[in-house]
């Protein structure tokens, strides 16, 4: 039995009966026409997130009104990708910046990333660039370099079931790596511009895997491309120097700006 918590638009939609018929196929949440129906989705989706970010177990209520609505709409595998996410946080961030729906920081670090393109426009076609997203979750970062700066962004994770809930929103240029392979699937050089955002702070990650995607980062960019980074620490620097990179005058509060030896991207 449901409890009188159930997101309103459930029982609105479920009595109006908006599908006559066989239900249409859903590929992507674009497929959704409805709007309600749509808000209604991404609210159960993110609250059942929050709910059970950091406590196992908790989020069952949540998880029931999220089993409803997929099942009411066909799409039963898009809540048990939500239940496989390792990193819920991470995906609920991220979900909220591409749908608008629900609190999220990532406005900020996008805020944070435009100062640093005003600061210098060569740090603006770096950005605009291809670009890798490393540890991108559902490609929020991802989806919005693409559509601010006309990077080709391309968003690896280890989370395949945030890869795919972010394949289901609508996002481009995700892939999946696997977990204890540290060898990123890109020829050395390919990209202009790197972001690593809470990759080297993430708790789940050691030091061998930090070390490793520092590593990766600088064989994949560009002999004059930047690798940019949130969660630096001072733990972090030697790591970064061993691989020949530099912290650039660009850096800001929340980002890090890493470059090549004596080359920048301070303002030309």
């Amino acid at each position: 039995m449901m409890t009188s918590n159930r997101p309103q638009c459930v029982a609105q939609d479920a009595a109006a009966k908006p599908f006559a018929g066989a239900l249409p196929r859903i590929e992507t949440i674009d497929d959704i026409k409805d709007a309600c129906t749509r808000r209604m989705l991404v609210g159960v989706m993110t609250r059942y997130l929050e709910a059970s970010a950091y406590t196992a177990g908790c989020g069952m209520e949540e998880r029931n009104f999220l089993d409803e609505v997929t099942s009411m709409l066909d799409i039963r595998h898009v809540s048990m990708l939500c239940e496989g996410i390792g990193f819920k946080e991470s995906a609920r961030n991220g979900i909220a910046m591409l749908t608008g729906v629900g609190d999220t920081d990532l406005h900020l670090e996008m805020e944070y990333l435009d100062h640093l393109v005003e600061s210098s426009p060569r740090m603006g076609k770096k950005l605009g660039g291809h670009l890798l997203d490393i540890g991108s979750s559902v490609g929020a970062l991802t989806h919005e370099t693409r559509r601010t700066y006309g990077a080709e962004s391309v968003g690896v994770d280890i989370d395949r079931n945030a890869i795919k809930l972010g394949k289901f929103l609508g996002v481009k240029g995700l892939v999946a790596i696997e977990e204890n392979d540290y060898a990123l699937p890109f020829n050395d050089e390919r990209f202009d511009a790197v972001l690593m955002r809470s990759v080297l702070n993430c708790p789940q990650a050691d030091e061998i895997v930090v070390n490793a995607m520092i590593r990766e980062a600088a064989r994949v960019v560009k002999r004059d491309g930047i690798i940019i980074i949130s969660g630096y620490t001072d733990s972090d620097d030697a790591e970064l120097r061993r691989v020949g990179l530099v912290m650039s005058t660009s850096s800001s509060r929340l980002w890090t700006v890493w470059t090549r030896g004596d080359r920048s991207c301070a303002p030309a």
